[in-house]
């Protein structure tokens, strides 16, 4: 669902301040549900801001930046390592997929030269 727009969020908290209505009717006349009304309020008080908040969504990546940092190296130094061979050195400090893996080290700009390769034996054939 897309934030409330910041117009509208004023006009909700200002009909609060100046009791116009309950919480509820505040709500029906904005056309916005009780909890939203609710959860703006609190917002204001704790945070002293009625701006929409950034929403932490998904999943965090298994590598963070000191990880990516010594993945990085350790291809760089192996250039020819598997992605289980990847897996099995860094076991015990990052528990991930070998999907995982190919999206941090798509991350880094490492990617397959499968089709490279394919076309050098080929050529190499001819």
């Amino acid at each position: 669902m897309k934030p409330l727009s910041i117009d509208l969020r004023q006009r909700i908290v200002q009909a609060y301040d100046a009791k116009e209505g309950s919480k509820q009717q505040i709500a029906q006349r904005f056309a916005v549900s009780v909890s939203s009304v609710k959860k703006l309020i609190n917002q204001r008080d704790k945070l002293g801001t009625i701006e929409p908040q950034y929403q932490n969504v998904g999943r965090k990546p298994a590598f963070n930046n000191e990880h990516l940092q010594q993945l990085d190296e350790l291809v760089e130094h192996q250039c020819d390592i598997t992605l289980n061979e990847i897996k099995l050195h860094f076991a015990g400090v990052v528990n991930c997929s070998h999907q995982a893996i190919a999206n941090a080290l798509e991350r880094l700009g490492w990617g397959y030269k499968k089709k490279h390769y394919e076309q050098l034996n080929r050529t190499e054939k001819m």
